[in-house]
């Protein structure tokens, strides 16, 4: 499936969208020319029809897309045309560079001959990339790998407050504005949770649109903030399609909750204790005795995964942390 500008997207993401980079002043349409992979959804910023063109439309488009991306296909093919008054592939220049400062997942391959793909290749290695390729099926090949290699994995979040200012302020998070925060956020959930993990939000997910672009099969948790709905909101979220709603929940060898307070008050009464994760304290203190805060603030603003969380909980049992990490 390939989706081209500026068509919208579906609305819910379930496949893994594959953002296909590269010239398209003075290049080939080799866009249209990419193999089906099953689960794949290309999305390519050359439009079928350039009658009515607007330049800011398609940069919002290409960047949205950019954003939301699973994998980044580089690909720089050679020309077929020279350009008056432009350098060949001088976008993508620029968008190669950003994303791949940005850490996001990027296949890259050039025609051998392109000027300056000696230095492309030595900053894709000192940023931990792969091979540079030289013909467009190795790039799809190495894509076919990516996919089919993928293992599904266990995720947990909490505290996004998608489009909340309050929680900008209040939480003292290191962005200029909300839509900067909430699109990366989206960017780093996308960069670690691929379709068909699993991702348990531990409550206040926020405004509910991010959804069409985020990846996995998500239960969220009910939080303090969800508690507030009113009867129609309650609706809208128990009947979104992405979403499982639950008020608390268990997942292997632990316990879910929003607060920690209410999650240790339910366990209690058990004698096998579970490990506690939750939410709610925005990072005021990551770890402690009984549980882990998975939530965004204390988490780069990403979801943690299942084996990050084990991470903490080996070293609280193995005693590694000394009394002054529990002290009062």
């Amino acid at each position: 499936m390939i989706i081209t500008s500026p068509n919208q997207l579906p609305e819910i993401k379930n496949s893994w969208y594959v953002f296909l980079a590269g010239p398209i002043q003075g290049a080939p349409e080799w866009q249209n020319n990419l193999p089906e992979i099953p689960g794949v959804t290309y999305l390519s910023p050359r439009r079928d029809d350039y009658s009515g063109f607007d330049w800011e439309e398609q940069v919002a488009w290409e960047t949205k897309g950019l954003k939301i991306a699973d994998i980044i296909l580089f690909w720089i093919p050679s020309p077929v045309e020279k350009i008056e008054g432009r350098d060949y592939a001088q976008t993508t220049r620029t968008e190669f560079g950003e994303y791949l400062a940005l850490g996001k997942k990027i296949i890259f391959g050039a025609y051998e001959e392109f000027p300056g793909r000696r230095y492309l290749a030595t900053k894709f290695a000192q940023y931990k990339g792969t091979q540079v390729h030289a013909s467009l099926e190795d790039c799809v090949k190495e894509l076919q790998e990516i996919i089919s290699g993928h293992k599904e994995m266990t995720w947990f979040t909490s505290d996004t407050h998608f489009g909340s200012s309050r929680a900008l302020v209040l939480s003292c998070r290191p962005f200029n504005s909300v839509e900067e925060i909430d699109w990366t956020m989206i960017q780093r959930w996308n960069d670690r949770v691929k379709p068909g993990d699993k991702v348990y939000h531990l409550g206040d997910f926020g405004e509910l649109w991010p959804l069409q672009y985020l990846n996995g099969d998500i239960t969220l948790v009910i939080g303090n903030y969800e508690r507030k709905l009113d009867d129609q909101e309650m609706k809208t979220l128990l009947d979104h399609p992405k979403l499982d709603v639950v008020d608390s929940c268990e997942v292997k060898e632990f316990f879910l909750s929003h607060e920690p307070t209410s999650g240790l008050e339910r366990m209690k009464t058990r004698s096998d204790k579970p490990w506690l994760l939750f939410g709610h304290i925005h990072g005021r203190q990551k770890v402690k005795k009984f549980g882990i805060d998975v939530g965004v603030d204390c988490n780069n603003f990403a979801p943690i995964s299942i084996d990050e969380v084990r991470f903490y909980i080996n070293a609280i049992e193995k005693g590694y942390y000394d009394e002054d990490v529990w002290c009062q």
